[in-house]
């Protein structure tokens, strides 16, 4: 029993002195006031200075009476082998890998990231920053950078409250922090964009007005395949946002970053000439943009740098001489949240399941300035590349629509007569040719007819639908005859009181028998039809002659209205082919202006009271009946682009769209037989003498 109970002994202090090993006890001998430290860490605590001596083993937790017997064993603090710091954190020493100092730049110094350890993001920088000062719990800032930060939240609340919250640019190295450019059939790109920048916008808590970055490219402009081609293309998708994007060539280091300096320094230097105040934010994962940072606060400018590869956001507030770190999700677990096409990650909290987890992010609020003019062009090309015009196509990309570069050649959509009568009159080739500079008989009649124009005057169309039809695509039927009416009036520059229409129809049919009929809905805006029958391509345009020539005398009667209307100053036919003329000259000789407007861009005018011909150029047929279709506003309203030269992609127009332009329920056309008024007016003129 004996032999037992030794080895047991034995076996208790073999495990006694391991454990001491182990767990690091420290054994404190007292002789008097003098201290013995004999335990296995006594060395390293000497060597660092440790200024408290416990008794304790490092464990996970300890009682309340273990802590109160702890707590009796405080004793003086021994003296720091490290001086604290007199005014601020001390500058960390950084050295390059040959173990240099290194070179201190002439803006700026490098300085620690920040006096204390980064704290964790509370949904948003300036709510993580409302915690760090708050005095209840560990805030994580203390001394004199809470108060300085205390400060600067006081001057924030005070300009949100006034409604003064200056807005932020970003500067976004996207060259350094990447999203992927591979095809992703889930959100369109754009959306995808606008998560990203409300991100941004929402852990920063200012409003985001500019955005600007730098694109490695060869071209001075976006290409039309890089719109079609449904591969990712990040600068041109900001482009289309509004974001300035600068452009760089040959891809060099810290080319971008050198125009990013510019850029931080061209703000700068307008906010120091009395500009509006904004908030630098810098996104990169590059610490070489330390000196400008630093300098920008110096200078009272608030700058958040914001490294989300390394998952850590620094905010420097302007006017201090510190930054504080916060930890932010990496980059990888936002591009996944934000390219997710089944949850947003900013739907309302009810949305979000328990198996979502917290809310993460905090929408913010962008709205980009569409500053393209202040775009850089920081290219440079070999001499023998900018010589050979082989290779000015290669850098130089045709036009595109998208960009709103490209304009439709020929004649454009919102062109009127007297635009084109403007430019008759300014021909200056050989005389007597049809594009040629005018005769001097023919040049006095237009100009006395452009001189006669006055407002109140009336037009009245006839109109050779089987020639000239229209396409059922885009709005309804009606809407296009309406959207035909409106373009009239635009191209004849006075509201037309009369449409006539001629189309070949077999007897039996009816208006609105079949669902391909254009005279239902021409009925219904008031259109006089003429239906004709038997099938004649002469009688379509003899039908339309007559009523031109009942007009001419009508008003060669002297009478001057129709029904409490007058009669129409200017008359448009619109035929392929004119098969006789001859009522087209009475009413010219009436004192009727008359325009004959054919398919392909031509036009002939005939000026009223003379016997001259002009040939104009107008816009061809085909092209207007496709492009009144795809305009989503009347092309004729002043500062709004058309679809021959739409506006770019990225840029906004000057009035909301208005798919109803048409308006064809405030049309008030005239549906009296003219042929039946001047019967009456002959009867009436009979009967008088």
């Amino acid at each position: 029993g004996r032999f037992v109970a030794a080895q047991l002994a034995l076996l208790f202090a073999v495990a006694l002195g391991l454990s001491a090993l182990r767990f690091g006890f420290s054994f404190v001998a007292f002789n008097g006031a003098k201290i013995v430290d004999r335990g296995p860490w006594a060395a390293l605590r000497q060597h660092y200075g440790r200024g408290l001596l416990l008794v304790e083993a490092r464990r996970p937790s300890r009682s309340s009476s273990q802590q109160a017997r702890s707590s009796r064993l405080l004793l003086t603090p021994r003296q720091a082998i490290i001086p604290r710091p007199v005014a601020g954190p001390p500058v960390r020493q950084k050295l390059n890998h040959n173990g240099k100092s290194p070179a201190f730049g002439p803006t700026g110094s490098w300085r620690a990231e920040g006096p204390m350890r980064s704290i964790l993001l509370n949904m948003t920088i300036r709510r993580t920053l409302r915690n760090g000062v708050s005095l209840e719990g560990r805030g994580g800032l203390r001394g004199r950078y809470r108060d300085e930060v205390i400060k600067h939240l006081q001057e924030l609340d005070t300009l949100s409250a006034n409604g003064e919250m200056p807005p932020s640019v970003l500067f976004w190295d996207i060259e350094n922090v990447r999203i992927a450019t591979w095809k992703h059939f889930g959100l369109p790109t754009s959306k995808t964009m606008g998560r990203f920048l409300k991100w941004i916008s929402g852990v920063t808590d200012f409003p985001m007005r500019r955005v600007e970055l730098v694109q490695v490219t060869r071209d001075s402009k976006d290409p039309q395949y890089v719109h079609l081609s449904g591969k990712r293309n990040w600068a041109v998708t900001l482009r289309k946002l509004g974001a300035v994007v600068h452009r760089t060539w040959p891809p060099m280091d810290d080319a971008a970053d050198v125009i990013i300096f510019e850029r931080m320094q061209h703000h700068l230097d307008e906010m120091a000439r009395g500009g509006p105040q904004r908030v630098f934010m810098l996104m990169t994962g590059d610490k070489g943009f330390r000196p400008m940072v630093e300098s920008a606060q110096s200078e009272g400018t608030t700058v958040i740098v914001i490294n989300p590869l390394q998952g850590q956001a620094d905010y420097y507030p302007g006017g201090c001489s510190f930054s504080v770190p916060i930890q932010i999700p990496v980059w990888g677990v936002i591009k996944r949240d934000m390219h997710n096409p089944y949850l947003d990650p900013f739907r309302p909290r009810e949305e979000w399941l328990p198996h979502h987890g917290p809310p993460r992010y905090v929408s913010g609020n962008y709205d980009l300035d569409f500053a393209h003019h202040e775009e850089l062009d920081r290219r440079v090309f070999h001499k023998w590349i900018t010589d050979e015009p082989r290779w000015i196509g290669a850098f130089e990309p045709p036009k595109s629509f998208v960009d709103g570069t490209k304009v439709r050649p020929g004649v454009r959509l919102n062109d009127t007569v007297v635009a084109a009568l403007h430019r008759a009159l300014a021909r200056n080739g050989t005389m007597g040719t049809r594009r040629g500079k005018l005769v001097p008989a023919a040049r006095e009649a237009v100009e006395r007819d452009l001189a006669s124009f006055k407002d109140g005057d009336t037009a009245a169309v006839f109109w050779n639908f089987e020639d000239m039809y229209l396409l059922a695509q885009g709005p309804t039927r009606q809407e296009t005859v309406a959207r035909a009416v409106r373009w009239f009036e635009g191209l004849l520059d006075m509201p037309v009181q009369r449409v006539e229409v001629s189309k070949i129809v077999e007897p039996w049919d009816r208006p609105g028998s079949h669902g391909n009929d254009w005279l239902y809905p021409m009925q219904k805006l008031g259109f006089f039809l003429h239906r004709v029958w038997p099938p004649k391509r002469e009688k379509v345009d003899t039908v339309l002659s007559g009523s031109i020539a009942a007009l001419a005398k009508v008003a060669s009667m002297g009478v001057k209205e129709i029904g409490g209307r007058p009669l129409p100053r200017l008359v448009c036919i619109f035929s392929e082919d004119m098969y006789f003329d001859d009522p087209l000259r009475d009413a010219q000789q009436a004192g009727i202006s008359v325009i004959w407007f054919g398919l392909d861009e031509r036009a002939i005018y005939y000026p009223a009271y003379s016997d001259q011909q002009v040939r104009i150029d107008v816009t061809k047929w085909s092209q207007m009946v496709a492009e009144i279709t795809l305009a989503d506003r009347n092309p004729f309203t002043p500062g709004i682009h058309t679809p021959d030269a739409p506006l770019a992609v990225w840029q906004k127009e000057a009035s909301p769209p208005d798919f109803t332009w048409g308006k064809g329920d405030e049309l008030d056309l005239d549906l009296m037989d003219i042929k039946e008024i001047l019967a009456d007016a002959l009867q009436s003129e009979r009967v008088e003498a």
